[in-house]
């Protein structure tokens, strides 16, 4: 018969016996993995520092070839060897000590070159003085010195005139400036004005006119034409071209009546109200000409002119004959015709 409370107490004990035993295995197996952990570091660090080791090596081999390599450059044989060495340390330090002296000499010689250099300018510059002397037929050197010393004077004085003279020309200049300004503003602003109304009377088809600019320049100021267009929205702009090159043969002889009657009836230069016109209608046409003569009816009658007007064209003059007549304007025709030897009569039509 078995006895329970025996057998449990024995099983009990073995139980403690094997988890005892467990826990002894358990604390063996972590100092076992910690032994090896240390040994796996101790085994990376001997490998790194071997193959450090071993580059170090690798760099004093290199290092050694290299030296033995320049120690054969220099015309020695075998390995260097620190007698060799100290023999050819010796050798050089005697050739340095018998170089010194053929130093000191380089020194000497070039401090004397040197010197002599600056006696050689000295003696150039003694030849110069001696060729001026010559020069000047003067006995010595003294009496020079107030010839140059004239000239000197004569050069300072010439100098302080053309600067004065430079100053003048500013000035001038800035006066210059100043009068073409206002003549700009005085006289070509209200030419410029009449002579647009009157091309736009005589040049009905045409959108742009004439303009007159004072252009000043450092000696002079001078008078330029220009070209001024119209657009439709009354805007203007103006373009930087000779007139001659944009406007037609009739264009530019109805622009030079404008004006001359602009600068007519703009400026009082003269108390007889009076026109000369040679051939003003050339080159237009009909339609221009009959607005030429209704622009010369009211300068007759409102201003008071006078106008004479020559022409070669007898059909030119008619018309504008006809126009004086249909106006009520006085007028009088003279031809020009052939009277045999004596050369051309006026006759009075």
């Amino acid at each position: 018969m078995l006895d329970l409370d025996a057998e449990q107490a024995h099983i009990s004990k073995t139980g403690n016996q094997l988890a005892a035993r467990l826990v002894a295995d358990r604390s063996a197996e972590s100092d076992a993995v910690i032994v090896r952990d240390r040994a796996r570091e101790l085994l990376m660090r001997e490998t790194q520092a071997q193959a450090t080791s071993n580059a170090r090596l690798d760099a004093l081999a290199a290092e050694r070839s290299a030296l033995i390599r320049r120690w054969e450059e220099t015309g020695q044989s075998g390995e260097p060897d620190p007698a060799r060495v100290a023999q050819h340390r010796a050798r050089i330090s005697e050739r340095a000590a018998s170089l010194e002296p053929l130093r000191s000499a380089q020194q000497y010689l070039v401090t004397g070159y040197r010197k002599w250099l600056s006696d050689e300018n000295l003696r150039q510059i003694e030849s110069d003085i001696a060729a001026i002397v010559r020069q000047e037929r003067a006995p010595s050197e003294g009496d020079v010195r107030p010839l140059l010393a004239q000239r000197v004077d004569e050069a300072r004085e010439q100098l302080a005139l053309a600067q004065a003279a430079r100053k003048r020309i500013d000035t001038v200049g800035t006066q210059l400036q100043q009068r073409a300004e206002s003549y700009a503003e005085e006289v070509l602003v209200p030419l410029n004005a009449t002579i647009q109304r009157f091309a736009r009377t005589l040049m009905t088809w045409s959108d742009a006119s004439i303009i007159y600019r004072a252009e000043h320049h450092v000696t002079r100021s001078e008078l330029r034409p220009g070209i001024i267009r119209s657009s439709a929205d009354g805007s203007s702009s103006t373009l930087e071209m000779n007139p001659n090159l944009y406007f037609s043969e009739g264009q530019l002889s109805a622009l030079s009546v404008a004006a001359l009657l602009a600068a007519s009836t703009t400026f009082g230069w003269s108390r007889w109200r009076g026109l000369l016109l040679d051939d003003p209608l050339q080159h237009n046409d009909v339609i221009h000409a009959s607005a030429f003569m209704d622009l010369v009816r009211q300068m007759v009658r409102e201003r008071g002119y006078q106008v004479i007007l020559s022409t070669h064209d007898s059909s030119e003059a008619e018309f504008l004959g006809r126009k004086c007549r249909s106006a009520g304007i006085p007028y009088n025709v003279h031809e020009l015709v052939p009277h045999g030897e004596a050369g051309l009569v006026t006759q009075v039509a």
